[in-house]
């Protein structure tokens, strides 16, 4: 079986045996393997563009919400101060701060809940659902105190709940419980 005229033309690309014995790609048209490099770059950027993306998006997941502040309460998140505001998202890494007579309510995914009271300084490292239903929530208390009200789901697996002061961690596994720490 043969090669008709339309699968064969001037622009397909032909190997070619050189003086030295070598066999090598050519095409009488170079333009139709320079497309080819391009549209290969092309298609190596669609590919990592989206991964960058989603890594990006990765460490700025969302952990929960503010329920309610009051009095003076400050957000930093990658560096960056932001006003904070009842219903805002909180993000894996914020950190918040809760001046004299200042007070945070947050209400994590899971349905736990976070109470800052007031010179409280609190980040949020991490809360994860599990695909068991299992949330994994870790928290650093730097000063100030915390309450903890630890959501249980019925019939699910208990969650694992840490909060990290500079020289302790509590855990629980469904509760709630006071946290402080001053230096």
């Amino acid at each position: 079986m043969g090669f008709s005229a339309m699968e064969i033309s001037d622009r397909s690309p032909v190997v070619r045996k050189s003086a030295e014995g070598k066999f090598r790609l050519s095409s009488p048209n170079q333009n139709w393997l320079n497309r080819c490099k391009i549209n290969g770059a092309v298609a190596a950027a669609i590919l990592v563009i989206p991964l960058l993306m989603w890594s990006s998006m990765a460490s700025a997941q969302t952990v929960g919400t503010v329920q309610t502040y009051a009095g003076n309460v400050k957000l930093e998140r990658a560096g960056h101060p932001l006003p904070v505001t009842t219903g805002m998202a909180v993000m894996r890494g914020d950190h918040f701060t809760t001046g004299p007579g200042g007070r945070l309510i947050v209400m994590l995914n899971d349905h736990s809940t976070l109470d800052l009271y007031e010179s409280g300084d609190l980040v949020l490292n991490n809360q994860v659902l599990g695909p068991n239903g299992q949330a994994v929530t870790r928290v650093s208390l730097l000063s100030g105190i915390l309450r903890s009200i630890v959501h249980v789901t019925a019939g699910g697996p208990p969650p694992n709940f840490e909060v990290h002061t500079p020289n302790a961690i509590a855990a629980a596994r469904g509760t709630d419980f006071d946290t402080s720490y001053y230096h």
